[in-house]
């Protein structure tokens, strides 16, 4: 017995354990996956027949683990796999790491798999449907897996609901009057993270409506992380007094903060006016644009040269540049003047 196979057997053993030692599982594998991908998926496709279920499942973590480690060509075949798996298997914890690995493959075949799979009984397998299918879809989403996504937010169980609507909300940028009602019915959801992550993903999508929300949850004791984010998002001066009564030293307040301050905001679109410029005067052949980024704060630099596009972090590039635009342009000059 070699040692991959002595270590997927310690695995299906940390996999049977009561309670289950995932953190064993997944270490085991991933050091399994490391060396070649493409070799742990002939490996996990030895015991995709096996009649343990414990075994079936190990066997698909493995391929989920591949999927996420792997190339394309990774991709491709544990998509493959589990594309013919998933209508013949009936253990619930099979399914969930064969919906996990369509998640990893990420590629869009497999999204009608993942539907199928979202009205399965089981609420953990619906949570890792719901986890999956925004990797699955394409770019644009889509609209049959946005709709299973819609259907998800209304689910019985709240955690399915909470990652239906981080799914949509966050994970896809599909963009309608189906998903925005979708998320507003989830503002009054009794489960507190559905509805924070339901007021996100509006903000997300420059909801302005939201805002009377927002601040209503801001102006609680506690508030949760992702409502900092959609006040950050929206950027509006309205929610500066309820921000500034929480700890401004912390990094996501602090963003939220300088995102709804207008002096704050002139100060960096300023700064970002003058770096475009200044790297479009020493690239003069290149096409520059700096935009925001979807659903982030944060934007994007990207610079064209001869059909060769680069990506840059502004904030990043402008830290690494002491906030200086012509420091950051000759940064970029540097990496991009040989392109």
């Amino acid at each position: 017995m070699n040692s991959r196979e002595q270590m997927f057997d310690q695995a299906v053993s940390a996999w049977q354990a009561e309670p289950r030692d995932g953190e064993a599982v997944d270490a085991l594998l991933e050091t399994i996956v490391r060396p070649d991908p493409a070799v742990a998926v002939d490996q996990a496709r030895a015991h995709l027949a096996a009649a343990d279920d414990a075994v079936r499942g190990v066997a698909w973590q493995l391929l989920g683990i591949a999927a996420q480690l792997g190339d394309e060509h990774v991709h491709h075949d544990v998509a493959g796999l589990a594309i013919a798996a998933y209508a013949g298997e009936e253990c619930a914890d099979v399914l969930e790491g064969i919906a996990w690995a369509l998640g990893g493959a990420g590629e869009a075949r497999g999204v009608p798999a993942l539907i199928a799979l979202s009205g399965c009984a089981d609420a953990s397998l619906r949570i890792k449907v719901a986890a999956a299918l925004p990797s699955a879809m394409s770019d644009p989403p889509e609209e049959a897996g946005v709709a299973a996504l819609i259907r998800l937010t209304t689910d019985p169980d709240q955690e399915v609901r909470n990652w239906a609507t981080f799914a949509l909300g966050r994970q896809t940028a599909a963009d309608s009057a189906a998903v925005r009602a979708a998320l507003w019915a989830r503002i009054d959801d009794p489960y507190g993270e559905a509805r924070d992550e339901a007021v996100v993903g509006l903000a997300y999508r420059g909801e302005r409506a939201v805002l009377p929300v927002l601040a209503g949850l801001l102006a609680r004791p506690i508030a949760g992380d992702v409502l900092f984010e959609a006040a950050a998002l929206l950027g509006d001066p309205s929610l500066l007094a309820v921000l500034r009564e929480f700890d401004v030293t912390d990094d996501q307040v602090r963003a939220a903060v300088a995102a709804c301050d207008p002096q704050e905001r002139a100060r960096r679109d300023r700064l970002d006016a003058e770096l475009r410029e200044a790297v479009a005067v020493r690239l003069s052949a290149a096409e520059v644009a700096l935009r925001p980024m979807w659903g982030s704060t944060e934007r994007e630099l990207r610079v064209t040269v001869g059909g060769h596009e680069s990506w840059y972090d502004a904030d990043s590039l402008l830290r690494r540049a002491s906030g200086d635009p012509q420091h950051a342009a000759r940064l970029v000059r540097a990496d991009l003047g040989s392109a």
